[in-house]
């Protein structure tokens, strides 16, 4: 249980995750110190977790691509888990239970790798790890939204929201999409202690600059200068991270949907990215067609009413429960090993995108 005033904090975060004490203290109308004991004691409570920084692909010339592998025994799950352990390229890897056993991962990728994944997923294939392979190609229209607990009941542990009158929005949403942000650093004028701070970034969002200082041995006015054109141009959100459970926010649903419609597919992304419902959701618009959707913690009813509102609007979707617990998922810090610095362009070369994680799978 958590009290009116841990909900509050817990509020407060999820607009701001790294809201300074000083800053909180002036929301909560208390002291500097009495600020800081309240946050550090949710911490140590488990409430409060630490916040998630992800870097943005967009700027920095990466594309995404989603893998759903279907396995026939929890081993050669356990084996695919470890293969996206090994890649270089990882983002996201978590279970599904669908027919089967399931495994759902995202790669972030220099394009031009693109046919080496496919020919590192069809050697899998062909060597019996998996049985069968969906890979699905991003457009680079993609988007994230997180939870607002505004929408939350703290007396009667309730959520409320609307789905049908939310589901009416749909018309009024354009049929075309927004046009993509451009990328305002080239790849060229990047150094790598600019890509160190960003894995420290990925590790830690609420690192400080002083301990970035000792970490990397910079200067107080160098590692101010690089630490806001970092956060500013490669990390794309900072999402804060609570005891879900005490929210009531416990299931995880995937959904894919093969759709021609494209026009209803763009007015989705749009009421998504406008409108969106009171809980984290993403949203990938595939290359070829269709798209990926998946909504994170939700409770079992609105689970339901999503689900019954994906089907209103597409009829025909493949979806699977995720079982986004900690010893089953996994988000990847970013690598600056990645990145040629003699080239200033990503390595893309076959043995190490596709020969070493295969050889160090095969030792496995």
């Amino acid at each position: 249980m958590i009290t009116p005033e841990d909900y509050q904090i817990v509020l407060k975060l999820e607009s701001n995750p790294l809201i300074s004490y000083s800053d909180l203290a002036d929301e909560l109308g208390v002291s500097w110190p009495t600020a800081k004991r309240k946050l550090n004691d949710l911490k140590s409570r488990g409430v409060i977790r630490t916040p998630v920084a992800l870097y943005n692909i967009k700027a920095l010339g990466l594309q995404r691509i989603t893998v759903i592998w279907s396995l026939e025994s929890i081993e050669n799950l356990t084996l695919m888990e470890k293969l996206c352990d090994l890649h270089p390229y990882t983002h996201y890897r978590v279970r599904g239970y669908g027919d089967g056993f399931v495994l759902f991962a995202q790669f972030d990728i220099p394009p031009e790798t693109i046919s080496l994944m496919k020919e590192l997923i069809d050697t899998l294939e062909q060597e019996n790890y998996v049985s069968v392979t969906e890979i699905l190609q991003s457009s680079g229209y993609q988007i994230e939204v997180f939870p607002d607990l505004n929408f939350y009941d703290l007396q009667h542990n309730k959520w409320h929201f609307n789905w049908n009158e939310w589901l009416s929005l749909i018309e009024d949403q354009p049929e075309n999409l927004p046009k993509p942000e451009p990328q305002k650093i080239g790849l060229e004028e990047w150094k790598l202690i600019d890509f160190k701070i960003l894995r420290e970034l990925t590790k830690n969002p609420e690192i400080k600059q002083a301990e970035l200082m000792r970490l990397l041995d910079l200067t107080r006015t160098n590692v101010h200068l690089k630490y806001n054109l970092v956060f500013e141009n490669l990390i794309s959100s900072v999402r804060s991270r609570y005891d879900r459970i005490l929210f009531n926010l416990v299931n995880t649903r995937l959904f894919w949907v093969s759709n021609e419609d494209k026009k209803r597919i763009h007015q989705f992304f749009n009421l998504i990215n406008e409108a969106p419902p009171p809980f984290r959701f993403g949203m990938d618009i595939l290359k070829d067609n269709g798209f990926v959707f998946w909504g994170g913690a939700l409770p079992s009813f609105h689970e339901h009413q999503l689900a019954f509102s994906i089907w209103k609007l597409f009829q025909s979707f493949a979806t699977y429960t995720l079982d986004t617990s900690a010893d089953t998922s996994m988000i990847y810090w970013f690598y600056p090993e990645n990145f040629d610095f003699n080239t200033h362009y990503w390595k893309i070369d076959r043995e190490y995108v596709l020969e070493y994680p295969l050889e160090e799978l095969r030792q496995v």
